[in-house]
């Protein structure tokens, strides 16, 4: 099987549609499939990777959990943030649920570059 470096782009908030949840269930996919899976979390994708979330309150599932087990069962490593979004929304690393890598505008273009695929939500 040839493996082939896919980036999962999260931009949409985690809450108030299923994008963020069937895009993390998509990596999880790809990357059972032994593919190399990257994520990117931008804009308002960022809070899908916030600690503490409440979303029983609105009527949606928690699936933020989930993203623990990225590295862990799905061989998941790469996961970058973009450091302009969590400075825009006043968010620190140290809120989010799971090590990631901050990158700057600069570093996402190489990512992308360097991608065999790009799926954005």
């Amino acid at each position: 099987m040839m493996v082939k470096r896919l980036l999962f782009i999260n931009r949409q908030a985690p809450h108030g549609s299923h994008f963020a949840k069937e895009q993390l269930q998509m990596a999880m996919v790809f990357a059972a499939f032994e593919q190399q899976v990257s994520m990117l979390f931008m804009d308002d994708g960022v809070f899908s990777l916030l600690n503490e979330q409440q979303p029983q309150v609105i009527g949606f599932e928690d699936f933020s959990k989930m993203y623990g087990a990225l590295d862990k069962y799905y061989d998941i490593k790469d996961i970058f943030v973009d450091e302009e979004s969590l400075s825009v929304r006043n968010l620190s690393v140290e809120r989010l649920s799971v090590p990631v890598r901050l990158v700057n505008q600069q570093q996402i273009d190489t990512l992308m570059r360097n991608q065999d695929f790009i799926l954005s939500a």
